[in-house]
């Protein structure tokens, strides 16, 4: 069985986005970001550093850097934080279940739903729900997805 995300937006129609089996897997596994453990290098540094001037989310980064040194993964989630705007209690859970894997199928879509829903809510409408389904459990007798409404 392969599972869907199913949002229902604030416009009243619902959209859906499949979790994906090998991004789950990755996140269920042991990840697959290799490297992202390493030192911030320098050049790295330079630019969280940069962007920190006008980003406080990037500044408080490196702000902790004495409780904890940075990575490369903590680059990787600056670039999402100061460019895409995205917050970084959503990035941070997304790109590190990617990175070192770990979850349970049903954690990794969790992770996955408040990612994509951010998104969802930016380019489409606010969404007000979510929820997990078989791919079995969608309606199959209706072309248009906004067609329909989904409750649990």
């Amino acid at each position: 069985m392969t599972h869907k995300l199913i949002f229902n937006r604030a416009d009243g129609g619902v959209s859906i986005h499949d979790g994906g089996k090998k991004r789950t897997a990755m996140m269920a596994d042991g990840g697959l970001r290799p490297g992202v453990e390493r030192p911030l290098s320098d050049p790295h540094r330079a630019y969280m550093e940069n962007l920190a001037a006008t980003d406080p989310a990037v500044q408080a980064l490196l702000d902790h850097e004495a409780e904890r040194p940075l990575i490369e993964l903590d680059y990787e989630i600056s670039k999402s934080v100061g460019i895409d705007h995205i917050p970084e209690a959503i990035v941070r859970p997304m790109y590190e279940a990617e990175a070192f894997g770990g979850l349970t199928e049903a954690e990794a879509l969790q992770v996955m739903a408040a990612y994509i829903a951010y998104g969802v809510a930016i380019q489409v409408s606010p969404v007000l729900s979510h929820h997990v389904v078989e791919d079995t459990d969608l309606p199959t007798d209706r072309y248009f997805r906004d067609a329909w409404e989904w409750s649990d």
